[in-house]
């Protein structure tokens, strides 16, 4: 379980500290191929621009047992395009059946996309991020019968095998929201992940690991929440 975190917190301080620059892109309605298979929906509500930077307000709201969070500033996000949303930690070896892959990551944004992110640690981990691009997001549907996939990955030379399952993300007016839950075969330890599409355009995901915390899909449910109405101006 130490190692499973330990591993979550690198790749957010990977994430945290990639250099980049800011740009200025507009959002649009969420598209109908944005919807995922088991995911709540309602009609996109016209918005001219989506400010990711508000993302900070969400400092304030981890919860109780997290003395350490912190914001970084909105960024490039470059290489680290394909850890945004996914799942579970650690290099993917396979994936059975393989056409079930889209439950790891359901968005994988350009690496040209704007990019921040909260970060808190404590008991467990919890990583709050958006992100904002010029072009449509690439939102991978997974196939029907992609209720949960088997999945193999690998680190630190080491094999990880874990069950990968689809979770309905919380309903937010406007939003096309999907979850993923990873549960290690040894163990049992889960890790989260909640999307929500603002628009075609702008995404944010919150991702978790609460170790022994019975109430922790609800708090990331929760979080992503305050997210998706943070990013508005709510």
């Amino acid at each position: 379980m130490k190692l499973h975190l330990l591993a979550f917190l690198t790749v957010a301080l990977a994430i945290a500290v990639l250099p980049g620059c800011a740009r200025s892109v507009d959002g649009t309605p969420v598209a109908a191929h944005g919807s995922s298979s088991g995911a709540k929906s309602s009609p996109g509500q016209r918005v001219k621009d989506y400010d990711i930077s508000r993302l900070t307000k969400l400092q304030t709201e981890f919860p109780p047992g997290f003395s350490h969070v912190e914001a970084m500033p909105v960024t490039t996000l470059g290489p680290a395009a394909d850890k945004f949303s996914s799942v579970g930690i650690g290099q993917v070896v396979s994936v059975d059946p393989s056409r079930c892959r889209p439950l790891i990551q359901p968005v994988t944004p350009p690496s040209d996309a704007q990019f921040t992110m909260v970060a808190g640690v404590g008991k467990g981990a919890i990583m709050i991020a958006a992100v904002k691009s010029r072009d449509p997001l690439p939102v991978t549907t997974a196939p029907a019968g992609c209720d949960h996939a088997a999945v193999v990955r690998k680190m630190a030379r080491r094999r990880y095998d874990s069950t990968v399952k689809h979770l309905a993300g919380p309903s937010i007016d406007g939003v096309t929201t999907t979850g993923s839950v990873d549960i290690a075969a040894v163990g049992g330890t889960k890790s989260y992940v909640f999307v929500g599409l603002l628009s075609d355009t702008v995404a944010v995901a919150v991702q978790g690991l609460l170790p022994l915390d019975p109430q922790a899909e609800d708090t990331l449910q929760g979080l992503l929440v305050k997210a998706v109405d943070a990013i508005r101006g709510e």
